[in-house]
């Protein structure tokens, strides 16, 4: 699988339950993972979003 980075922030995180907000209006249809990290780049989640305009 091919792939190039499109987005990247770091958020400050609290314990407990977290919400961030990511602009994706600009992106095309497709399919697109989101991996999330902690501090030392270690991996928390990915999963695949399917974006239908």
């Amino acid at each position: 699988m091919n792939g190039r980075l499109l987005y990247q922030q770091n958020y400050g995180a609290n314990a407990g339950s977290n919400s961030y907000k990511i602009d994706i209006s600009g992106l095309d249809a497709g399919i697109y993972f989101v991996s999330l990290s902690d501090a030392d780049g270690s991996p928390i989640k990915q999963d695949k979003i399917v974006l239908y305009k």
